[in-house]
């Protein structure tokens, strides 16, 4: 319960360096969070301009080929997700 409460002690690496773990957590959140929010906004931007391609030609080869590609994403258990 220690980590919960906050108190993350010391980090033990070989070679002496005995630093505080909650600071390097902290510095390495904001860009962390930077980077989710950047792949999220493209992700977002990629997914509305397929749909609205799909919607404009539909029954196109584009349409079937990216609901064939989105549905097979959907049942695969591969890299592209993570598997919890």
């Amino acid at each position: 319960m220690n980590f919960v409460e906050g108190d993350w002690n010391r980090n033990v690496v070989p070679g002496g360096n005995n630093q505080a773990v909650k600071p390097q957590i902290l510095s390495a959140l904001g860009v962390t969070a930077k980077l989710v929010l950047f792949a999220e906004l493209i992700a977002i931007a990629i997914g509305m301009l397929t749909g609205v391609v799909s919607a404009v030609r539909q029954y196109s080869m584009f349409d079937y080929s990216i609901t064939g590609v989105a549905f097979a994403l959907s049942r695969c258990r591969c890299s592209v997700s993570p598997s919890f």
